[in-house]
């Protein structure tokens, strides 16, 4: 039975990333992850076709899905980081609202102005990312 190596930069996609593609493609395939001691942060994932998929094309297949879905899992978790504030402040109002609490009594208080943005969701993606922008929301 044939197998591969990827070697991924943790840089580019997060462990968290390649480890949720790992799982999605569990029916498939086995894996073993390892970082790599070269002192980078580096994954070395360890990839072996279950039954039959030994051939190259379907190793070349395999491989090729696996990226594509390391691509969109990685996307995932980043999109996940970056509206955690926005979404814990919705599901916040709404257990708050079941509650019987209003919005304006648990998360305004009286000297609160719209324009503080204390939760950053005017700010652009750049600005969130580092890069300073004249836009805003």
């Amino acid at each position: 039975m044939r197998e591969f190596v990827l070697r991924v930069s943790e840089d580019i996609y997060p462990a968290e990333a390649v480890l949720n593609t790992c799982y999605l493609f569990l029916e498939r395939a086995y894996f073993f992850v390892e970082r790599e001691k070269t002192g980078m942060k580096v994954l070395k994932i360890h990839i072996r076709p279950k039954e039959n998929a030994g051939a190259p094309r379907a190793l070349k297949a395999l491989r090729g899905a696996f990226l594509d879905e390391l691509v969109y899992s990685s996307l995932r978790c980043t999109l996940a980081r970056e509206n955690r504030k926005i979404r814990e402040f919705i599901v916040g109002s709404a257990l708050y609202a079941q509650a019987g609490f209003s919005k304006d009594e648990l998360f305004l208080s009286p000297s609160a102005d719209y324009e503080e943005d204390p939760l950053g969701i005017a700010k652009t993606l750049k600005r969130r990312r580092g890069k300073k922008t004249s836009q805003t929301i």
